[in-house]
């Protein structure tokens, strides 16, 4: 006998009807049934024939968004993760965030107010935001395959920036008038920049700890002696 796919019968684009019988589905073909209509005829009487259909199930690789955590990102200066896709497989293959066959989409389920989920699968955390750890519920979805989705939830690290208060003399003040120092804080930094006295984010709080009897810490920068 021979196996054909003559003129009016059915074989579906993408999907190739070989002579040994089997059928061969290109890659990137999307999951579904795909239905071959052949035929067979006798050799020897080759007007003796029969037609069948075959319906060929094609499916969907598995998709897997693994959960993780982040590197810290400093929160004063803010910036960008690592992409959170670092460790999610499509096919047991590390996933290619994308427009073409084999890749995959992202997109946020659960995103912190300020914060940018990316193309690339990287976060950006605005600046000045309270270290902690931030949750981002993100999902991907395969290209050839729309509805073929897992998602995943990723901790986003967020750091405080380093404080460093020196210790430093100041003076000398004249005893009997009295007077201001320097600021004790010119040479405390915050993230290594000089620190500013403040309120608004970014700026550090001045509180004393142990003060003299008569002394006042005062809360500006900008005080020095007469």
């Amino acid at each position: 006998t021979g196996l054909t796919a003559p003129e009016g019968l059915t074989v579906p684009e993408g999907l190739s009807l070989n002579e040994d019988g089997t059928v061969t589905i290109d890659p990137n073909t999307p999951a579904g049934e795909y239905p071959v209509i052949y035929k067979i005829c006798e050799v020897n009487n080759p007007d003796n024939c029969d037609s069948a259909t075959a319906t060929i199930v094609v499916s969907a690789p598995f998709i897997d968004a693994v959960d993780d955590t982040t590197e810290p990102v400093n929160g004063l200066t803010g910036g960008n993760t690592t992409s959170l896709t670092l460790n999610d497989t499509l096919n047991d293959e590390p996933v290619v965030i994308g427009e073409d066959p084999g890749n995959v989409t992202i997109g946020a389920l659960v995103l912190p107010i300020g914060f940018i989920l990316n193309g690339d699968g990287t976060v950006t955390v605005p600046e000045n935001t309270p270290a902690g750890g931030y949750l981002v519920i993100y999902q991907i979805c395969e290209v050839n395959n729309p509805t073929n989705c897992d998602s995943a939830n990723a901790t986003i690290v967020v750091s405080a920036p380093i404080i460093d208060a020196v210790i430093d003399n100041v003076g000398p003040i004249n005893g009997l008038t009295g007077g201001n120092t320097t600021a004790l804080t010119v040479n405390d930094t915050l993230n290594g920049d000089p620190v500013v006295i403040g309120t608004n984010p970014g700026d550090v709080i001045l509180t004393g700890l142990t003060v003299p009897f008569g002394f006042t810490l005062n809360t500006c920068l900008l005080y020095t002696s007469p």
